[in-house]
């Protein structure tokens, strides 16, 4: 699997980066060192403004639409006041893993949910490997950018259901309902906002946990938790997870994205994972 995605420089709390058809210039406070070039030229520039939202600075090479591709699925991509683009490029790692558990799933067709689903990368991974996938996001706006991946992707005819939703009351109404899944992808965020209150990791996330273990099958395939929250190591996240389902059976480590010339490495976000036999 390949992600059109090329980090090419990072320092001073920057990183110079090219997505498909552009390049970007991001700040990233984890660069500490000092970056290979002493220039770099992008097609756009986010800038933190005093109130903490992020403006763009684009040049005149700047191109639209803004595509990247990874084999064969397609993203649209867009700048936003939050400098994130529409895809994170160091989760490749856990989208080839999701790949490989679903193609080799004993069970045809697994039933997935991916909880927090942002532009649906992992729900088009996921439906691309034969999966039936149900995505969840509270932000309608966010819903249908994924649902037009699906369709940049050819994958619009595919067993995805969208939907617009708080994740835990989601959650919820399946589990009274009797739905259960073969597979949940879970990528909460540090703060979000739905449509039931505000999601907080801190607070929220042992619950959130609790309901996902209470929504999986008898003999589920996967769990994939993705944890963005700055003050967690990978082994403070396997072991919330292994104390919420209370087994051992779990791998975690850390995600990141490396240089092209260097071997400087940015960390990004931690994961935990299982495959099969988490009853």
């Amino acid at each position: 699997m390949q992600l059109d995605y090329v980090l090419l420089d990072s320092g001073n709390q920057k990183k110079w980066e090219r997505f498909g058809n552009n390049t970007i210039i991001r700040p990233e406070v984890r660069a500490v060192w000092q970056p290979r070039l002493t220039e770099w030229s992008a097609s756009a520039e986010a800038r933190q403004q005093e109130k903490g939202a992020y403006v763009w600075h684009q040049e005149v090479s700047w191109k639209e639409p803004w595509l990247i591709k990874m084999d064969q699925l397609c993203f649209e991509l867009h700048l936003s006041q939050a400098k994130n683009i529409g895809i994170f490029p160091e989760q490749i790692k856990n989208w080839q893993w999701l790949s490989h558990v679903i193609q080799n799933s004993p069970k045809p067709n697994p039933r997935v949910l991916n909880l927090f689903a942002y532009t649906g990368a992992a729900t088009l991974v996921a439906a691309s490997a034969g999966a039936e996938v149900c995505h969840v996001d509270a932000s309608k706006s966010t819903l249908r950018w994924a649902s037009k991946n699906a369709l940049l992707s050819q994958l619009d005819n595919q067993s995805i259901r969208w939907i617009a939703d708080d994740a835990m009351q989601f959650l919820k109404r399946e589990i009274k309902r009797g739905v259960f899944y073969d597979g949940i992808i879970l990528d909460p965020p540090p703060v979000g906002h739905g449509p039931k209150g505000i999601f907080t990791f801190k607070n929220n996330v042992e619950q959130l946990l609790g309901l996902c273990k209470q929504a999986l099958a008898p003999k589920p395939l996967f769990f994939l938790f993705n944890c963005y929250a700055m003050n967690y190591t990978h082994a403070m996240a396997k072991e919330l997870v292994a104390s919420v389902f209370q087994q051992e059976k779990f791998k975690s480590a850390e995600l990141f994205i490396q240089e092209e010339c260097r071997k400087k490495q940015i960390s990004c976000s931690v994961y935990v994972r299982s495959q099969l036999d988490l009853g």
